[in-house]
């Protein structure tokens, strides 16, 4: 991992997830860009609520 090691020196480390709109609202035009977007958005927030 890129910054694997810089974030284990820390005391307090965080990985920012950001995911775009068409998590929420898919686009028909671009479909596997959306279902792409939306796994990404629940695997993080799944992660989240388990820490």
């Amino acid at each position: 991992m890129l910054f694997a090691q810089f974030m284990t020196t820390k005391e307090s480390a965080a990985i920012v997830n950001m995911t775009s709109g068409l998590a929420f609202t898919p686009l028909a035009m671009a479909p596997t860009y959306s279902a792409t977007k939306a796994f990404y958005q629940r695997l993080f927030h799944n992660a989240d609520s388990r820490t």
